[in-house]
């Protein structure tokens, strides 16, 4: 007589991932009951923006390159865009100028040239990992 062994619950091997998941869709992973093989899957959440790490900044407007050298009149205002590795928010972008007395910038990259001629270093930084980019605006 032969006696077969019967268990009361699946042991799942360790998985493999069959759908990455991206920044708009979630993924999957398919488990193997090492036992009968029985399968199951497991929906692997979207990749968060916030978690990944900025390894890219570079200066743009519109999401148009800038080049090394820009000139801007006094006394005017120009909006600065970032373009940053995929999946990753511009929040926490810190964006400053290298002299005050000739231009200013706030939190979101738009800078305003005052009444004065000179150049200035427009630069977004990243506190968390460091990682900047600079371009020199001429006020003329």
């Amino acid at each position: 007589m032969t006696v077969i062994a019967q268990y009361e619950e699946h042991i799942w091997d360790s998985g493999i991932v069959t759908n990455e998941p991206t920044y708009e869709t979630e993924g999957e992973k398919l488990y193997c009951c090492i036992v009968c093989d029985a399968t199951m899957t497991e929906t692997i959440p979207k990749l968060i923006p916030d978690q990944v790490p900025i390894t890219f900044i570079k200066i743009s407007i519109g999401g148009s390159d800038v080049p090394s050298t820009l000139s801007l009149a006094r006394n005017s205002t120009l909006q600065f865009d970032v373009l940053l590795n995929e999946g990753v928010s511009g929040g926490d972008l810190v964006w400053s100028v290298s002299d005050r007395s000739f231009a200013t910038t706030d939190t979101t990259g738009r800078v305003t040239t005052l009444n004065k001629s000179g150049m200035v270093v427009v630069t977004v930084t990243d506190p968390a990992t460091g990682i900047s980019q600079s371009t020199i605006l001429r006020i003329t």
